[in-house]
């Protein structure tokens, strides 16, 4: 739907359950398990599972013991919503992100690429990939990364991923002064700033 504030996507699901609390208890992890009636006063929250308190928390915590394995694809939405909202994620959380991890290769490749890209996206993809090895998805869903870390490339490559969104950042619509602060990436700025209309209409489309 198009408003006054920009798009505004809806997405209508069926119950996974009974009724909506059943709905909401097998859902992923606390924070995705918030409602509100529509009908009614939006400030009255539906949290069957406390996910207000953990969000106020800044606590990444699965609904129920069996959230994870339910759907291993989980694993790696898991570590792209720890990075992209800086959450901490719940001990028993992360012991069930380790155990499923080796799950992940039976999800279908598509429900794979798109959280993976989901995860690439985030301006900290290297932190979120430094989560994905520890908990052990990283090779699951890129076995060349072992390889990476046998020749002691890892790290260059987590570098690398860093220095590409620097420069992404600095020739988008996201730059702000403080962006090219760095000596080179002002250079940069100075030697492309011919093209930054196309630069910047290029970038929007990543992003959109």
């Amino acid at each position: 739907l198009e408003t006054p504030d920009g798009k505004l996507v809806v997405d209508v699901a069926r119950f996974r359950g009974e009724d909506l609390l059943a709905d909401l208890r097998d859902r992923d992890f606390t924070i995705n398990a918030l409602a509100v009636d529509l009908r009614g006063e939006p400030g009255w929250i539906i949290d069957p599972t406390n996910g207000e308190r953990d969000a106020r928390d800044k606590v990444l915590r699965r609904c129920h013991d069996g959230a994870v394995r339910s759907d291993p694809v989980r694993v790696l939405r898991a570590v792209r919503q720890s990075v992209q909202l800086g959450f901490r994620i719940e001990g028993a959380t992360l012991g069930d992100l380790k155990a499923c991890a080796p799950l992940v290769r039976n999800v279908s490749p598509e429900r794979i690429r798109d959280e993976w890209f989901r995860l690439l996206n985030l301006p900290k993809a290297s932190a979120a990939l430094k989560v994905a090895d520890a908990i052990g998805a990283l090779t699951v869903v890129m076995p060349e990364a072992a390889a990476l870390r046998e020749q002691k490339r890892w790290q260059t490559t987590l570098d690398t991923i860093d220095r590409l969104v620097e420069i992404i950042i600095t020739i988008s619509p996201q730059r702000t002064d403080q962006t090219a602060a760095k000596f080179s990436l002002g250079m940069l700025v100075m030697g492309l700033d011919r093209f930054r209309p196309q630069l910047q209409a290029h970038t929007l489309t990543i992003w959109a």
